[in-house]
């Protein structure tokens, strides 16, 4: 491990008892630890005389041996080196491999700021290039509701879903489990409240997060009070698979395009106008296709497919053309290859948007496993804009049953 010493002089030494021999010797013997590879840096302070090294050992205590070793610490003219075994601990700590039994600790004892500043290290260490980053942001989010900040809880709970909704086999069932139960937890806050627009959107983060959202949902419904039900779903229980609320969303993703057109999408302001709106919308805006192909455009999801039948449904602006259909991308894990399930044809609503909707039939508890893993938009082939404001997803077959979706 990287060991980082700080001298720390010895009062009241005078500057003649460090004599040239001394200096000199101490200059030799520096040098023979860098070429035994156990003095990898050395530095000197600008503010004061005091030198800084970086050693490279086995343990705390074999960093102590090697310092103890140098002519001006034998000679007792600088009190060896301080904040070795706290620099250890501090540092290692953020460590991808040693960040979460650290910030966990912290958390168990009630150190919800120590906790957050772990995780903060990690993600600077990490960068987001190790598996942990979603339980990194998890557990942050664990300590920043603890602070009472909720909105920064809020987002870490947001950033985990999503990164484990593109990564999904990097989240285990305990982890999710973590996730939903602290999802609910800061809904029951929000409804406490009187923020049932954010309990709804934190009810569906326990439920996307879970892996198993339709059985999230009819836990949650049985586990609220018909009043706490109404003022998350006035109208029908549902959760916001996406409502594009985050700065910075993606944008969507080309699932398969082969008629040569242009098309690009971005995140604009769209005034809410029914729960669950965010006040953004993703607008996609497509050329006419030079071509006959497919034109499909998605957003990841993960969710193995449940046993129970359930729908997707979009809501829809939109500025030009026709509006696109709705449509779920597959996954096969024991053939590795993926599937299609098509929608019906958008319908327009009074207000004049449109719904989109795909069913998804059951999934046979004996056959192989099916997953979920994009939500896709068919364009048309003229010209098209459409604001996408949301997408939910909604148990049982509602006002589609019949459909005859394909896979």
């Amino acid at each position: 491990m990287k060991i980082l010493a700080i001298e720390v002089a010895v009062p009241a030494v005078a500057g003649s008892a460090f004599t040239p021999d001394l200096l000199q010797a101490e200059a030799r013997h520096a040098w023979a630890l860098y070429q035994a590879g156990l003095l990898r840096e050395l530095y000197f302070r600008a503010d004061q005389q005091a030198a800084v090294l970086m050693l490279e050992c086995s343990s705390v205590d074999e960093a102590r041996q090697v310092l103890a070793t140098l002519p001006l610490v034998a000679a007792g003219l600088i009190a060896s080196m301080a904040l070795i075994e706290w620099v250890q601990r501090t540092v290692s700590r953020y460590h991808p491999l040693a960040f979460e039994e650290a910030a966990r600790n912290a958390l168990a004892e009630g150190d919800q700021a120590l906790a957050v500043n772990i995780c903060m290290g990690n993600l600077h260490y990490a960068k987001n290039r190790f598996p942990s980053y979603g339980l990194c942001r998890l557990l942050r989010a664990r300590g920043y509701f603890g602070l009472g900040e909720r909105d920064k809880a809020f987002e870490d709970l947001v950033a985990a879903e999503r990164y484990w909704r593109t990564w999904h086999r990097r989240a285990d069932a305990s982890e999710r489990a973590e996730l939903k139960e602290l999802a609910t937890e800061m809904a029951m806050a929000a409804l406490g409240s009187g923020e049932a627009d954010t309990a709804l959107q934190l009810v569906s983060l326990a439920g996307t997060g879970s892996g198993a959202p339709l059985a999230c949902l009819t836990e949650l419904r049985d586990k609220l009070s018909p009043q706490m039900r109404a003022n998350i779903w006035p109208d029908e229980e549902l959760l916001l698979v996406e409502n594009f609320a985050r700065t910075g969303e993606p944008r969507l993703e080309t699932w398969a395009e082969r008629t040569g057109r242009t098309v690009d999408s971005e995140c604009v302001d769209a005034p809410p106008q029914a729960p669950g709106d965010s006040g953004r919308g993703m607008r996609l805006t497509a050329s006419p296709a030079t071509q006959n192909g497919m034109s499909w455009y998605s957003v990841p999801f993960f969710m193995p497919v449940p046993e129970t039948p359930c729908r997707f449904r979009a809501v829809l602006d939109v500025n030009a053309g026709r509006p696109p259909r709705l449509q779920l991308g597959h996954s096969y894990p024991a053939t590795g290859q993926g599937g299609t399930t098509f929608g019906e044809p958008p319908v327009q609503l009074a207000n004049g948007q449109y719904t989109a909707e795909v069913l998804l039939p059951g999934h046979d508890p004996v056959g192989a496993p099916d997953y979920v893993v994009r939500i896709g938009f068919a364009l048309p082939s003229e010209a098209c804009e459409f604001v996408i404001r949301r997408i939910e997803l909604l148990s049982g077959q509602g006002a589609i049953a019949g459909s005859d979706g394909q896979k």
